[in-house]
């Protein structure tokens, strides 16, 4: 009976209209309208929730978005940074070898120099006859030598890219003349 009195009041409702309709409600009984307003609240309750959920499922989403945003900056500021410490570590690279290679220039020229000095008192003791003196020399050529090779291996300890670029200028000078 209950669910004639429903359909009758919809009935009602439709045919009649103001009084009429209230009238048929008011002849529903009172559980079918807490069924129909606890459905009510659910539904409402379900739909709210939805959109709550919507709203939680949209602002994860943009934290997403943003977290992706700010890994991709902080990459590219790494990358950028490495860039720089890269191109910052081959001037000073650079800058190096070029002062060890004028270092090697230096001692080279400070050899050559004191090779040549002695070379030429050489020629004036053979000239006097001074074996002696020969013989002292001999000792200063090898004491030379000996420093020369010592710094210069101590330089190319330091710098072996220095060293490779100094052994190819020194072929490319010894090729010239």
């Amino acid at each position: 009976m209950k669910g004639y009195l429903v359909k009758l009041a919809v009935v009602v409702g439709l045919l009649w209209a103001g009084s009429a309709a209230t009238v048929a409600i008011a002849d529903v009984p009172m559980e079918t309208k807490a069924r129909a307003v606890k459905k009510s609240a659910e539904v409402k309750a379900k739909a709210q929730k939805r959109k709550e959920e919507a709203k939680a499922k949209a602002k994860v989403e943009a934290a997403k978005k943003r977290a992706a945003e700010a890994k991709a900056m902080a990459k590219a500021k790494a990358e950028a940074a490495k860039k720089k410490a890269e191109e910052k570590l081959a001037k000073v690279k650079e800058k190096a070898i070029k002062a060890s290679v004028k270092k090697m220039n230096r001692e080279e020229a400070k050899h050559r120099m004191r090779m040549a000095k002695l070379e030429r008192i050489r020629e004036l003791l053979k000239a006097k006859g001074n074996d002696q003196a020969l013989k002292q020399l001999d000792e200063v050529l090898k004491k030379e030598n000996s420093r020369y090779k010592r710094a210069m291996a101590r330089l190319k300890k330091i710098n072996k890219d220095a060293s490779e670029r100094f052994k190819k200028k020194l072929k490319d000078v010894d090729s010239q003349t």
